[in-house]
């Protein structure tokens, strides 16, 4: 055990990894915690830190943001989530950064749209991150900027139809409706979410033809 460090609290500890993770070079002061014991004593949950991948996500300029930085150390997130007391908010966005599915560079616009879409309850701030670490992660392959550019020069896409539109439509209110709707949806982002409302509703009343 190391002197002291039981009479932190979680909050102070976090705190304190928070101010370290967000200076310009973390590294540094995170490895001599790993190799004094620090780090372990404190994050069982990441006792082998990743350091190579947060020192890539430095070096390619991703923001100083912490929870992105905590993501790239490792560690399981819902472990690191209670220890930390995260909020539910972190809790969310640290799950997304270390276990959503990201798409490669190559994807494309239609895919990308697919993968926004899914993920339209993500913040962009978020899924910019999970970029970020993504190209971390992958070392030398091609670079997520073009997505990242995409991100925030163009609107998330929406599902056009809400259930009021079936219901005008001659669709019962009830379980079926949501079944509907899933399916009106599943339908949109199979043809990469670029379906107005006037197709969403015109394969809607084909579902619903007797």
């Amino acid at each position: 055990a190391i002197p002291g460090l039981a009479r932190l609290s979680v909050e102070r500890i976090w705190m304190e990894i928070k101010r370290i993770l967000m200076v310009a070079e973390p590294v540094p002061a995170l490895r001599l915690m790993a190799e004094l014991g620090v780090l372990p004593a404190i994050l069982p949950e990441i006792a082998a830190p990743d350091l190579a991948c947060l020192a890539r996500l430095v070096a390619l300029g991703a923001p100083a943001e912490p929870l992105l930085r905590l993501a790239a150390l490792g560690g399981a997130a819902p472990g690191l989530a209670a220890r930390l007391k995260l909020s539910t908010a972190e809790t969310r966005a640290l799950r997304f950064l270390q276990e959503a599915a990201i798409p490669g560079a190559n994807i494309d616009a239609a895919g990308f749209r697919r993968w926004r879409a899914q993920h339209g309850a993500v913040a962009v701030e978020i899924q910019d991150a999970a970029l970020w670490l993504a190209d971390a992660r992958d070392g030398a392959a091609p670079s997520r900027a073009a997505l990242r550019a995409t991100l925030h020069a163009e609107a998330a896409p929406v599902f056009p139809l809400q259930g009021r539109d079936l219901l005008v439509e001659g669709a019962a209110p009830g379980p079926a409706l949501g079944a509907l709707l899933a399916k009106l949806e599943d339908f949109w982002i199979a043809g990469g979410c670029v379906a107005d409302h006037a197709a969403c509703l015109a394969e809607a009343r084909r579902l619903m033809a007797p």
